[in-house]
């Protein structure tokens, strides 16, 4: 996997990779720690978009296959999921934001 500064670029999974269910695990082993903060928000930066673009490619093959009830109801759960995050003001799941993600898609 290409890397840079030592940060694997993309968790992505390929359909011959079934170890991606969990999600990136072999690769996490093998990331090397950072003292750099740029380093650190680079990756996490490019993990989430990696996530988005994941996400938004099953809403949208969700969305052609099943139309809009099938978005609705895998917006309830995820809306579900967020609300039974653990608490943490600092850290917590944007409801508005799974909301107009998933609207979207209808």
């Amino acid at each position: 996997m290409p890397s840079r500064n030592g940060f694997p670029q993309s968790f992505a999974c390929k359909p011959k990779d079934w170890g991606c269910a969990n999600f990136g695990a072999d690769n996490a082993r093998k990331v090397k720690m950072s003292n750099d903060v740029q380093d650190v928000l680079n990756y996490t930066g490019s993990t989430l978009a990696t996530l988005h673009c994941m996400i938004s490619g099953l809403t949208k093959q969700l969305s052609e296959a099943s139309g809009p009830a099938a978005v609705e109801a895998a917006k309830q759960h995820a809306i579900k999921a967020a609300k039974a995050y653990p608490s943490n003001p600092d850290i917590a799941p944007d409801i508005p934001g799974i909301e107009a993600f998933f609207n979207s898609y209808k």
